[in-house]
């Protein structure tokens, strides 16, 4: 195997004991951040076996790890997505309009490639708000990211005792487009390319679409979660500098209507899916629309770019390949 992600003479900056004091120090204030701003209850949830992102949705041919109860078929769709889950779970069981609720999961990619720097497993916060104005969804995704920043940029500026230097995504500096945007701007780049270099060149960029299906006619990908609003889905890429590649660090995605969901499956969702029975648990058509907000932060990325890391395995616990190891003893890398 070639390795060839890492940067030439690549050397950790940190130690794993300062890494592991970091990562377990950001943790903690970022959980006591989401609580106090969102007024979130924390819930456990499943160990969830199934990685379709905005990101290696652009991969085609994913092989996806799916759930099906014969038993009790109707809860199949609630355990598809932790989106679907969490949505579920506030839907279903929080009574209070002001709380919202969020976790703190591990994601398995079965088609990770550590040969790209992939990890199988990395870690995540989610997050499901409650909708205060729906009539105004599009207006509160641009806020609801600023948010997100700036509860991180106060944690990068409040931890100390790492000589780290402060990494900020201040919102004031970030871009704000859609994916159709970008399409038109690099015409002979794929998507993800064209992502990429615009990224590079101005900065972080929130990207807005790039689950839907492009006014081009191209699709972007297969078996998309059930739980996000195609068109409205919105990420934040910043680029890491260590690697200089693009990582997404925040999701803010509207949960759809019925009338929404269903339109997105016949595009998007595998034919095995489109078989169950939607609506019945997730989506409750006597609700109408009934939405609610997800957001995801993607802390192993974000503890990647602020540690100034080469590769998951050096902060995320995962299963590695004895080759992979062997190459990182021999360069002096140390293993999560």
């Amino acid at each position: 195997m070639a390795f060839n992600f890492f940067p030439t003479n690549y050397k950790p900056l940190y130690d794993q004991t300062r890494t592991r004091g970091y990562i377990s120090r950001y943790h903690k204030l970022l959980s006591e951040a989401i609580v106090k701003n969102f007024n979130a209850i924390h819930i456990d949830v499943p160990f969830v076996s199934n990685v379709v992102d905005s990101w290696n949705a652009y991969t085609s041919g994913m092989r996806l790890i799916t759930f099906d109860n014969k038993h009790t078929s109707e809860v199949n769709e609630v355990m598809y997505d932790i989106g679907n889950y969490l949505h579920h779970i506030i839907q279903s069981t929080i009574t209070n309009s002001d709380s919202s609720i969020y976790a703190y999961a591990p994601l398995i990619n079965r088609d990770a490639n550590e040969e790209l720097g992939h990890s199988i497993v990395t870690q995540n916060f989610y997050i499901e708000l409650k909708f205060i104005d729906q009539e105004n969804v599009k207006q509160q995704i641009l806020p609801t990211i600023k948010n997100v920043i700036g509860i991180i940029d106060q944690i990068n500026k409040d931890i100390s005792f790492v000589d780290i230097g402060k990494m900020l995504y201040s919102h004031q500096m970030m871009n704000y487009v859609s994916i159709d945007e970008i399409a038109k701007l690099y015409p002979l780049l794929s998507l993800r390319a064209g992502v990429n270099q615009y990224v590079a060149t101005n900065g972080p960029t929130a990207v807005q679409g790039l689950y839907k299906t492009l006014s081009n006619g191209k699709q972007l990908a297969k078996g998309l979660p059930t739980c996000d609003d195609y068109e409205l889905s919105t990420v934040l890429f910043v680029l890491n500098k260590t690697t200089n590649s693009v990582m997404p660090i925040v999701k803010v995605s509207p949960r759809p209507n019925v009338e929404l969901i269903k339109k997105q499956l016949i595009l998007d969702l595998p034919n095995a899916l489109q078989e169950q029975i939607y609506n019945k648990t997730l989506f409750d058509e006597s609700k109408g629309s009934s939405q609610t907000m997800g957001i995801q932060i993607f802390f192993s990325n974000l503890m990647l770019i602020n540690l100034h890391k080469a590769h998951l395995s050096e902060v995320v616990h995962s299963a590695w390949s004895h080759e992979f190891i062997k190459y990182l003893k021999e360069n002096k890398i140390e293993v999560m």
